[in-house]
């Protein structure tokens, strides 16, 4: 069976329409699932992003980065702490980063 091309992808900073975007995950999610899954299980994955999507917020927020860096100093994976602004690129800052 012959692969199809995934739709094009979309960058995190590309500005695009909330819808299209959104609909541009889901189909995403389903064609990479699809390749990777049979697919019941693809369509499967497809409805849990579906139902999750609306709750999902891109940028991250200071508390997320200070909790993130707390995780790796535990784990012995980083050393020192970094800026909440050496962490996250500027289009994915919390507004009140």
């Amino acid at each position: 069976m012959a692969r199809r091309s995934l739709p094009r992808k979309v960058t995190y900073f590309e500005p695009v329409p909330p819808r299209l975007a959104r609909n541009t995950i889901i189909e995403s999610t389903f064609e990479v699932g699809r390749n990777l899954f049979p697919s019941t299980e693809a369509t499967l994955i497809t409805d849990l992003i579906r139902q999750d999507l609306p709750y999902y917020d891109a940028a991250i927020s200071p508390a997320m980065v200070r909790s993130m860096t707390q995780f790796s100093r535990d784990v012995g994976i980083l050393q020192g702490d970094p800026s909440y602004h050496d962490v996250v690129a500027a289009p994915a800052a919390h507004p009140s980063g």
